[in-house]
């Protein structure tokens, strides 16, 4: 049908220009809204000050106030260790995803990874539950469980 040859050519996944090492916190790691501060403050201690941080959340129908203090809380933890740190929260409802941003689907990680030219292999996402660790698996990020450190403990 007018081909000369045919090759077969393997799929390989083609790896991004090496970036920086993101760090991705779930806000359930860091015992939720309330506990938020000290617990943020304390992972950027261990965080290097190159990396970019995110703390992301789904949180169905949140109250614009409740947002507006975590975003507030979060701004105030990285002030205090003179870092930039970014939240979002996918408010989107239970049920069915009608999203990408909703965790374990990775679009707010993904998203954020590409705006601050994040390489995810080198990457770690802080968070506490079965569903952070497989998003971490599917990213191909370090993971790093707080709910199984504070066991040890």
């Amino acid at each position: 049908e007018g081909f000369a040859k045919m090759e077969r050519v393997p799929f390989v996944r083609q790896q991004p220009d090496r970036g920086v090492a993101g760090t991705f916190v779930a806000l359930t790691a860091l015992g939720g809204a309330a506990a938020l501060g000290d617990a943020l403050i304390a992972l950027l201690r261990e965080t290097p000050e190159a990396s970019p941080v995110l703390v992301y959340a789904w949180q169905p129908d949140a109250a614009p106030a409740w947002l507006q203090t975590l975003r507030e809380s979060v701004e105030d933890a990285g002030a205090a260790m003179g870092r930039s740190v970014d939240v979002v929260v996918c408010s989107h409802p239970g049920g069915r995803p009608i999203c990408w941003c909703r965790p374990p689907l990775p679009g707010i990680l993904l998203a954020f990874a590409h705006r601050h030219r994040i390489d995810l292999r080198t990457s770690t996402l802080v968070g506490a539950s079965a569903t952070d660790g497989a998003m971490a698996r599917a990213l191909e990020m370090s993971f790093r469980n707080v709910s199984a450190e504070s066991e040890r403990r």
